[in-house]
């Protein structure tokens, strides 16, 4: 009974982050980011065969990169560069990743015969754009969602940032939902409806207060001062 409710409303919180304007925003900017993240991790003189290496051995993550890509780039160009190698990166370059041919292939003809993406084939240089349909959007809303968190600094700055709700009971299934949120995205729990962090939050709690319609009942508190805080310095490696 507890997962049905839990998925029930899960779902609610769901329709309302896809229906509203200003909240599509900002999971694909906060998805934009992440990628831009990910483009900086990785070696710019990475030599190309060891590009294709980790192609080949692309897994179940291909699907939802590409889509990831898709709507990171709003259209994605596609093209063989190798014999069994696809690349794909955005109408303007850069963001390029590279995949193996055949597995490419099957995950964009499942998706393309699901609906969630576009696929327009140029015969004379044998391109490939994929787009995402609306459908396909969603879908990665859904998955930007779950995936919501607080991004470190490389150096800390010293402050902790501190949650605090008192949510009424009428509006049980946005306290419930906020505070598993919370401990999904790497909160610490001082209390049952008071949490920390040490990262920047303010935009996320901004956020998820507009998304379970909470205003006026979540604070947020910066502070350099916590009291008996080594649990924390040590659940964060601090």
């Amino acid at each position: 009974m507890a997962k049905i409710f839990q998925r029930k409303y899960e779902n609610k919180v769901f329709n309302r982050a896809v229906n509203i304007k200003e909240s599509r925003k900002f999971l694909f900017d906060r998805l934009r980011r992440e990628w831009g993240e990910i483009e900086t991790t990785i070696e710019k003189d990475l030599r190309r065969q060891e590009l294709y290496k980790t192609a080949k051995e692309t897994g179940e993550v291909l699907g939802l990169t590409i889509l990831g890509m898709a709507a990171v780039c709003r259209l994605l160009i596609v093209g063989a560069v190798a014999p069994n190698i696809f690349s794909a990166s955005g109408r303007l370059g850069g963001r390029r990743r590279y995949f193996d041919k055949n597995s490419f292939r099957d995950r964009i003809y499942y998706y393309k015969k699901h609906g969630y993406v576009d696929v327009r084939r140029n015969s004379g240089n044998n391109i490939m754009e994929v787009k995402l349909t609306e459908r396909g959007e969603n879908k990665v809303l859904r998955k930007a969602l779950g995936d919501l968190k607080v991004f470190p600094q490389e150096k800390w700055d010293g402050i902790w940032r501190i949650v605090i709700f008192d949510i009424p009971e009428k509006n049980k299934w946005a306290r419930e939902g906020l505070r598993e949120r919370l401990k999904r995205m790497g909160f610490y729990p001082l209390q049952k409806s008071t949490f920390a962090t040490p990262y920047p939050c303010r935009e996320e709690i901004e956020f998820l207060t507009q998304l379970y319609n909470i205003d006026g009942y979540v604070r947020l508190i910066e502070t350099k001062t916590i009291s008996l805080d080594d649990d924390l310095r040590d659940f964060f490696g601090l």
